[in-house]
């Protein structure tokens, strides 16, 4: 995006042209579990085994501040700072710096946001020219992406997961229901 702020993790750039062998990533999915931070991952070890193996490369990255979804979603998918995205409070305004939802499409990139009804992901990129499915059920957006993965051919799927960050805020971080 024009107002990125970052230069690409030279870790993951790394890791992928090592891996890649010189060839590109034709598909992506972002899976985005909102409020799943590292502290969690070196509190509970053996909840994020499973990972390794999935996802080889873990890379440690800084939190945007106030560290809340739109802010970070915001700081994430425009790769700009609270202060040029403009999202700088718990708000859904809707994003008017470019971000990948403008760039992926811009380079005829078919792209699907998969997320709830209202949350951030849902209301911060709206106006673009991307297929948005909205659900009302916490696990159906999940569900679903899984049914576009099999039905359909997108580049970029983003599939948002709330349940994690609802349930904490209901009972707390390490309560049972949340973990």
């Amino acid at each position: 995006p024009a107002r990125s702020t970052e230069n690409c993790i030279s870790s993951v750039m790394d890791y992928a042209q090592k891996t890649l062998c010189g060839k590109k990533v034709e598909k992506a999915l972002v899976y985005a579990p909102d409020g799943i931070g590292n502290i969690l991952f070196e509190k509970y070890p053996e909840m994020f085994a499973g990972l390794a193996g999935t996802a080889p490369l873990r890379t440690l990255l800084r939190a945007v501040m106030p560290s809340v979804t739109p802010v970070c979603f915001g700081s994430m998918f425009s790769g700009a700072l609270p202060e040029v995205h403009g999202i700088r409070e718990y708000s859904k305004p809707v994003l008017s710096c470019d971000t990948i939802f403008d760039v992926f499409p811009a380079a005829s990139k078919k792209v699907a946001i998969v997320s709830n009804t209202q949350c951030s992901i849902d209301m911060i990129f709206r106006s673009r020219n991307v297929d948005y499915f909205s659900f009302m059920e916490d696990l159906r957006p999940c569900e679903f992406t899984g049914y576009l993965l099999e039905n359909y051919d997108y580049d970029l799927i983003i599939c948002y997961n709330p349940i994690y960050d609802s349930v904490m805020h209901k009972t707390s971080t390490d309560s049972p229901e949340a973990l």
